[in-house]
């Protein structure tokens, strides 16, 4: 005995109507029910084309748009209220969408400069210049050759990044690395570095790993990871060329010299800690440097500062001022046993006792002045 179905164009419309028809084509496993489900698709697309346009009825519209009894020209709109929209526009202003990005690059400007100046024994200046966003095709194509470019890593963060030292910054601390002056320019087209001058380079880079990690600390615990070197930009690819990246310009100069280090990060890299780089807040107590702070408290406790030990005060006239002759003798109304006061710089800090060191007069401390 076999099975029978019964199906009215009513229900195959409505079932139609539900799914894509390639859809109910594939899933209707009885041949006959597919053929006339097909059948019935095709006469419904019949149908609605039919209530579109013949062609009949398109060839008068043409001919009537070529003899002009068509009106064609567009209807003039009020232009008024509208406003041009730049759709990357909420992407270009970093410095203030994210100041905490601005925070880190100045944390990581001064650890480097300390470093690199103890490394060089010169006084480096490292200053950020700003953070611009581009497109990725857009920043490759601004790299001369040769360009000393280091991909890396920021563990946990997918993705890579590039770090890249300008080339005449390269020669100008590989010269003062070996000794030099600092001072000659060096021909940087058209030549290679050294395996000596690779691995000096080397050094400067994880230098400056090592200062950026400590400065992302204060955001978001990363590893910073190199990866490999590369001296042309076609064969770098942390991204894809129409990719938006953060630019991160960081100026190293010495004396009249300026070089360029870049730091290139894709957005979709740091798009996962955005909510953190956007609020300035958090790492405020930690953006001033440790090693500053240290260097000006030994400074100033180096400083001199004036001490004054009062035994008594008595008030006098103008007349006996002026009457005063050799041997008067002043009564300070105070007695012997009575602790005398310490003035540093003017302040009274401190009470101690008069008396005898060794040959010299002295004063010996006998307490502190709370409060002042």
């Amino acid at each position: 005995m076999t099975s029978a179905i019964k199906i009215d164009e009513h229900s195959i419309s409505i079932f139609l109507s539900s799914f894509k028809k390639c859809h109910i084509f594939h899933l209707i496993r009885r041949p006959a029910l597919r053929v006339f489900v097909w059948h019935v698709t095709c006469k419904k697309q019949k149908q609605l084309m039919q209530k579109i346009l013949t062609q009949e009825e398109i060839d008068t519209l043409l001919k009537g748009v070529q003899g002009g009894a068509v009106d064609t020209t567009p209807s003039k709109v009020d232009a008024s209220g509208v406003v041009p929209y730049d759709f990357t526009k909420h992407l270009l202003d970093f410095q203030t969408r994210l100041p905490t990005l601005t925070i880190v690059n100045d944390l990581f400007s001064r650890s480097f400069r300390n470093n690199l100046s103890k490394a060089l024994r010169r006084i480096m200046d490292v200053n950020p210049r700003g953070v611009q966003i581009q497109k990725f095709n857009d920043f490759i194509k601004t790299l001369p050759l040769p360009t000393s470019m280091h991909i890396f890593s920021m563990d946990p963060l997918r993705g890579n990044a590039l770090l890249v030292l300008e080339s005449k910054l390269i020669f100008k601390l590989l010269d003062l690395f070996f000794g030099g002056s600092g001072k000659k320019d060096y021909p940087v087209e058209g030549r290679e570095f050294t395996v000596i001058e690779s691995r000096m380079i080397h050094k400067v880079v994880a230098m400056a790993f090592t200062d950026l990690e400590k400065a992302w600390s204060r955001v978001h615990p990363i590893k910073f990871q190199y990866i490999r070197s590369e001296m042309n930009p076609q064969y770098v690819s942390i991204a894809t060329s129409d990719d938006l990246v953060l630019t991160i310009h960081i100026e190293v100069g010495l004396d009249d010299f300026n070089g360029r280090v870049t730091l290139c990060l894709p957005y979709f890299l740091i798009e996962p800690i955005k909510a953190k780089l956007s609020s300035g807040q958090q790492i405020e107590t930690f953006s001033m440097d440790q090693n500053w702070i240290e260097r000006f408290l030994d400074d100033l406790k180096s400083v001199e500062v004036e001490v004054k030990a009062e035994i008594g005060r008595c008030p006098i006239t103008v007349q006996e001022l002026l009457g005063l002759k050799v041997g008067d003798v002043f009564s300070l109304k105070k007695e012997i046993s009575s602790p005398l006061g310490v003035d540093v710089q003017g302040v009274r800090k401190f009470l101690g006792r008069a008396g005898v060191y060794g040959t010299n007069q002295a004063v010996q401390i006998d307490g502190r002045i709370e409060n002042s």
